[in-house]
């Protein structure tokens, strides 16, 4: 059906630990509410690990995190990493 894939890393912005949601995939059933499901396992274990918040990045999903109550706060960058720019 799908999955969810999280972690929670201590940082000094939120004096200790925050959630992030790295991956969520819903293959078969979409529409059905099983996203919104696994991000509210995902909001129960953030809350009782301690984290201060759980954040994500979407690039094309904004709409069904915006439905969830999640605001757009930063953009996120990135850089590709491997051997052919590692020397730039």
């Amino acid at each position: 059906m799908g999955y969810l894939l999280a972690n929670n890393h201590l940082t000094f912005l939120a004096n200790g630990p925050v959630a992030w949601v790295e991956e969520l995939m819903v293959e078969s059933h979409r529409r059905s509410g099983a996203g919104r499901e696994l991000m509210g396992y995902a909001e129960n274990w953030a809350s009782e690990s301690g984290a201060a918040y759980l954040a994500l990045a979407s690039r094309r999903a904004g709409p069904f995190y915006l439905a969830l109550g999640y605001e757009d706060s930063a953009v996120f960058s990135g850089r590709p990493w491997c051997s052919a720019t590692a020397s730039r």
